[in-house]
């Protein structure tokens, strides 16, 4: 009955694995310093700023970091592959006129070449900060793991978790009215990739069953004060269940439990390993 429930459990974790594909030597993708990350370097161009874009895990969320332009807007997106829509998750970062310095954060979605729909502002709470940095933008917010929006009628669901993405970078400026213009630099990676680094297995190591208790040897007997000296120790006798009684120790002689944090240890371990072995 347990090795079934192993089995199970098994097969369920590698439906849920994500195939790992590193990102393309084409692009200038680096880990981050803590290894939870990436860092993408879309452009060589640093005028006004160098572009570029951060994510990291954070517990069950991804920081994303902006960088870009000093007018108008810049924008992020996790697309399936290169092309802008026809289902992309996309997050603007703007100014609120051509020289404010207030800058504003929008969840939106692109359907295809054209201006982002935006869905509306990134919520107080996943906002981390923005600002005008050395004449640039710079956005930094919260996303989850797995975000779902409604394209058009349809629910599309972008899980970073189980599947690859390209990410895809632009920005441009303002009209006269205020609005958006279509971008005026764009940039994609070369190929989708696993956006979040693989993480190293916690260690675990099973808390030892065997407690011992020594009597103290400054303790007083019984009645009198303690001068330093104790005359007589009387041991310390725990009264087991029968057949294992012990003196100045307390012994678990359960088997089953040690057995089974060995096994669930073990399952652990293959199940975070099958991901790498199909």
């Amino acid at each position: 009955m347990i090795s079934l429930y192993w089995m199970v459990a098994t097969l369920i974790a590698l439906a849920k694995c994500q195939t790992l594909v590193e990102p393309s030597q084409e692009d200038v993708i680096s880990l981050t310093a803590m290894g939870n990350g990436r860092t993408w370097i879309p452009s060589t161009n640093c005028e006004p700023v160098c572009r570029n874009v951060t994510w990291e895990r954070i517990g069950n969320m991804v920081k994303f970091t902006i960088v870009g332009g000093s007018a108008g807007y810049i924008a992020v997106a996790i697309s399936s592959d290169r092309n802008m829509g026809p289902a992309d998750d996309s997050y603007v970062c703007s100014r609120a006129t051509p020289t404010s310095e207030v800058l504003s954060l929008s969840s939106s979605y692109l359907t295809g070449h054209g201006l982002p729909i935006v869905v509306g502002p990134v919520s107080a709470e996943n906002v981390v900060s923005t600002a005008i940095v050395n004449g640039g933008m710079e956005c930094s917010f919260f996303r989850e793991l797995s975000v779902t929006k409604t394209v058009g009628t349809t629910p599309v669901t972008w899980d970073i978790q189980t599947s690859n993405f390209n990410l895809l970078y632009a920005e441009g400026g303002f009209l006269s009215d205020g609005s958006l213009t279509y971008h005026t630099h764009r940039f994609q990676t070369t190929q989708a990739f696993t956006l979040l680094p693989p993480q190293e297995p916690e260690e675990t190591t099973a808390a030892s069953t065997t407690t011992t208790m020594s009597p103290d040897i400054n303790a007083s007997t019984a009645g009198e004060p303690s001068n330093g000296t104790v005359t007589d120790q009387v041991p310390v006798v725990i009264p087991q269940t029968a057949g294992a009684t012990t003196i100045g120790s307390i012994e678990n002689t359960t088997s089953d439990a040690s057995g089974t944090v060995h096994n669930v240890l073990l399952m652990s371990l293959l199940i975070f390993f099958s991901c790498f072995i199909i």
